[in-house]
């Protein structure tokens, strides 16, 4: 879904999109379709709040990249990636 600025506001930004996208549960209509299937689906959705963590205004409530490192390699290590 390529953006267009004939959509609302909050799809205009492509981070604003991408939290939308995440909080809507709608990923899956912007992850390249190449790189979905079933057995990554959850590890594609966790990844996906992961990244929305990081994308917090106030640094305060943006996780530490030691947070982020160790949740990604949790997340890797769940699907035996790691």
């Amino acid at each position: 879904m390529p953006l267009s600025f004939n959509r609302p506001e909050n799809r205009r930004i492509i981070t604003s999109h991408f939290v939308s996208s995440v909080e809507q549960n709608d990923i899956f209509q912007i992850v390249v379709p190449q790189l979905v299937n079933e057995g990554n689906r959850e590890q594609l959705r966790a990844v996906a709040e992961l990244a929305k963590s990081c994308l917090k205004l106030s640094s305060a409530e943006r996780p530490a990249m030691e947070e982020v490192a160790r949740e990604l390699r949790r997340t890797s290590a769940v699907r035996g990636n790691y």
